[in-house]
């Protein structure tokens, strides 16, 4: 007698077949028949894990040593703080980082933007603390509308340099710092839009900002007490 090929029945059919087979007659039928039917139902619930995961969810898992969370320092940090907490757990950000590196990060951008609006009350200043997979802990210092941009490039770069390290040295948690970008952002108010221009900004790494000039900030912008 030749054997069923339950490999080309569907999973329906197959219920219907395992209702009615003599399981005691042909055991070996049955075996097969359950194995078939365990398979399927492992496809079926991949399948349904794969339709219910989301395009961010992919992309973590793709991407995700590129990954990285954004924590603006400034205005209400309670606030900012509980909104991002509560995008985490939607997201799975803690996934990828601590409770206490998000916390961390948070902390430590405030005591950034705080340094940096003391030393620049004339200015538009905010900095972005960026914790990532794959380059470590970043800070971007944003100066909108500056005087600065008039500055001659060598100048500029100096007076950018100058900014970067006082972000580093404010920076709780510089020593886990890979680099610190300045922005002299442009933003022109158009009749239906908002014109932006950040080309011009420098980058630059730990070595650049560690010298004896500007580890005199560390005392005065470490915390009161420390």
């Amino acid at each position: 007698m030749e054997e069923p090929d339950y490999t080309t029945h569907r999973i329906e059919e197959l219920y219907d077949i395992r209702g009615y087979i003599d399981r005691e007659r042909f055991p070996d039928r049955f075996a097969r028949l359950e194995k078939e039917i365990a398979r399927r139902e492992a496809e079926l619930e991949v399948s349904r894990s794969v339709s219910s995961q989301s395009p961010i969810e992919d992309s973590q898992k793709n991407q995700s040593k590129s990954w990285a969370i954004p924590v603006i320092g400034c205005g209400v940090i309670a606030h900012a703080a509980a909104l991002l907490i509560l995008v985490s757990l939607i997201f799975g950000i803690f996934d990828y980082f601590t409770t206490e590196e998000i916390a961390g990060a948070f902390s430590s951008s405030a005591v950034i933007n705080n340094a940096l609006n003391q030393k620049y009350p004339s200015e538009e200043v905010s900095a972005t603390l960026t914790l990532s997979t794959n380059i470590g802990r970043t800070v971007t210092v944003t100066l909108t509308n500056s005087q600065l941009s008039n500055l001659p490039e060598a100048q500029r770069r100096e007076a950018e340099r100058e900014i970067a390290a006082t972000a580093f040295y404010s920076d709780p948690d510089r020593d886990d710092l890979s680099g610190v970008d300045v922005i002299l952002r442009k933003e022109l108010i158009l009749i239906f839009a908002l014109y932006t221009d950040d080309r011009d900004s420098f980058s630059f790494d730990p070595q650049e900002l560690h010298d004896p000039a500007s580890a005199s900030a560390i005392h005065e912008f470490d915390e009161p007490g420390t």
